[in-house]
């Protein structure tokens, strides 16, 4: 998680946070009741009535979400995986609208700059970005995608979000 610290600077300096909380506060943002439902074995979050202005992550399978008015991501202990409050945070600084109305396709090449830009160890973020559906037409994910494909696909991305000036150069930017 030594990510954490210099994703946390930027997003001060954006106006926003990236937080760390206990997971008594996060249920009571997420209107959590008992985990209920599984994926791979992992228990996620039974969303039941979050805090007007919060989006728990549904793909989450540790506690994750958003204030997206208040350019803040939320998460619960120190073993959370950095590539998913990545995620999310492109959702806070890289989207103009909330997580319910968003398109995360533009966003993808902000996240793989992002990672980058951090320092964090790659093979995290390819091992986290695995499920992330690449095709919506068939269903591909990135995992599904050979290393060259994988290579074209993130250039595509980068050069999307430089033209969306989500990047400019190797650095993320904030467009909110």
């Amino acid at each position: 998680m030594t990510v954490i610290g210099p994703l946390s600077e930027m997003a001060r300096s954006w106006g926003g946070a990236i937080r760390c909380v206990s997971e008594d506060v996060f249920n009571k943002y997420a209107g959590a009741g008992e985990p209920s439902r599984t994926h791979d074995g992992q228990a996620w979050i039974t969303q039941l009535n979050p805090v007007k202005g919060f989006y728990p992550a549904p793909f989450s399978t540790k506690n994750l979400g958003i204030f997206w008015s208040r350019k803040q991501v939320i998460y619960t202990g120190e073993n959370m995986p950095w590539p998913d409050i990545v995620h999310e945070a492109a959702h806070v600084f890289a989207c103009k609208v909330n997580p319910n109305r968003s398109n995360e396709w533009p966003f993808l090449g902000w996240e793989y700059a992002m990672a980058k830009y951090l320092g964090g160890p790659m093979t995290d973020w390819f091992k986290y970005m695995r499920d992330y559906v690449v095709d919506g037409k068939r269903g591909d994910t990135f995992g599904d995608l050979s290393p060259s494909r994988r290579h074209l696909l993130l250039q595509e991305r980068i050069h999307a979000a430089r033209d969306l000036k989500l990047v400019v150069g190797d650095v993320p930017q904030c467009i909110r």
